[in-house]
């Protein structure tokens, strides 16, 4: 007797089907800052321990085609930062680390192309070791990673494009990281990462103070919410955002955005794999009044100890942008693990990360039309059903 066969009928449903693909650079031990420009055709990455600048043609897709590294500086000048311009349009700022100096670079037409230095900007002493560069008005802030050769103290930098001989410098804790402009209050806040600590520099605007140095206020992250913060970036909300990294241990899942009041609102990932993430950077899809938000935010395992298994992966996460509930979190974990991840850029054709260990550009393409994806790797259903979706009869797109 032959057994039966009963079709399972019902309406069909698109699956989120993940897509991810890895890209090798050429070889450098330390691969750091992203971003993307000439309208979406090229992606540019800093090398530290070569100082060299990774110019990458695009498709009408946004994969890769090829990639072409400019040493800028000497070897040893340490090219770090990369960040995009708002006042010379299809211009990047770069810092030079061991040089102690801010470059503004046009990016080539193509890959092949070396890109030209623009202008070169001296950082003030007493600060030292530029990290990350970001761009507000007439002024560059910038943190200042090294200890100082002068007094041995670590600062944040406002300086002023057109003249550098106009700046402002803040005391902080050891290893200063990024550093945002409050949209709404003017106050700039630096991520301070070996001392769990945010600094708030307020009189941000105004005149200079030239050799008075200033210190900021420090917020203090509970120890209960987790430890180590890093990246930090400006979301939807125009609220400054940030994650927390950990320690060698497991992390915590946990990012936040701070308040115009200078209150900090936390939130954590629920899912089993992120909910013990190391989170090292966070970016934002471009948002519409009345919808959700939707992070994109990055765990890595750079502060792991070899024996211990953290995630380097993306994670796709959807906000309630009221109650910053957490409805929806999907997971994309990189093809080649104990690789570092490093940065994270949005982009109109998906988001591009940085491995800083393995010398590796992925780039992801997450289900972006609509406002929810359909896996929430935290709830119920995906526990006991893993991708499994609702329906007997499933598209791939």
């Amino acid at each position: 007797m032959k057994p039966s066969v009963t079709p399972k009928t019902g309406s069909l449903l698109e699956a989120y089907s993940k897509q991810i693909f890895e890209y090798p650079l050429p070889k450098a031990k330390m691969t750091h800052e992203i971003a993307v420009v000439n309208d979406g055709k090229m992606v540019v990455i800093s090398q530290m321990d070569s100082s060299t600048l990774v110019q990458i043609d695009l498709d009408n897709m946004g994969r890769p085609i090829n990639a072409f590294s400019y040493q800028i500086g000497n070897q040893t000048s340490g090219l770090h930062g990369v960040s995009m311009s708002t006042s010379y349009l299809g211009d990047i700022w770069v810092t030079l680390q061991n040089d102690s100096e801010l470059i503004r670079l046009t990016p080539g037409k193509s890959a092949s192309v070396a890109p030209q230095i623009q202008s070169v900007i001296q950082v003030p002493k007493p600060g030292k070791g530029p990290h990350c560069v970001s761009e507000f008005g007439e002024d560059l802030w910038f943190s200042c990673k090294d200890p100082s050769d002068d007094t041995g103290d670590y600062y944040v930098c406002r300086i002023n494009k057109a003249n550098p001989n106009k700046f402002s410098l803040w005391r902080v804790p050891k290893s200063p990281v990024f550093v945002m402009k409050h949209p709404k209050t003017g106050d700039v806040y630096a991520s301070i990462d070996s001392n769990s600590k945010i600094a708030r520099c307020k009189n941000s605007e105004g005149a200079y103070c030239q050799q008075t140095i200033q210190n900021p206020e420090l917020l203090e992250i509970p120890s209960e919410q987790g430890s180590t913060v890093v990246g930090m970036c400006i979301g939807p909300d125009e609220n400054p955002w940030f994650v927390l990294l950990g320690g060698s241990g497991a992390g915590t899942g946990t990012f936040g955005r701070i308040l115009p009041s200078c209150d900090i609102e936390f939130v954590q990932l629920t899912g089993p794999l992120g909910a013990k993430a190391g989170l090292l950077h966070i970016t934002f899809a471009p948002h519409t009044d009345g919808e959700s938000y939707r992070a994109y935010i990055l765990s890595s395992d750079i502060t792991k100890d070899s024996t211990f298994n953290q995630p380097n992966a993306l994670f796709d996460v959807t906000l309630d942008s009221k109650t910053l509930e957490v409805l929806s979190e999907v997971s994309f974990v990189f093809p080649t693990q104990y690789s570092w991840a490093h940065r994270v850029f949005y982009s109109k054709h998906g988001l591009y990360c940085t491995q800083l260990r393995t010398s590796g550009l992925v780039h992801i393409i997450p289900k972006i039309e609509g406002n929810k994806p359909q896996i929430n790797e935290g709830n119920e259903t995906f526990k006991k059903f893993g991708m499994g979706i609702n329906s007997k009869t499933v598209v791939y797109v």
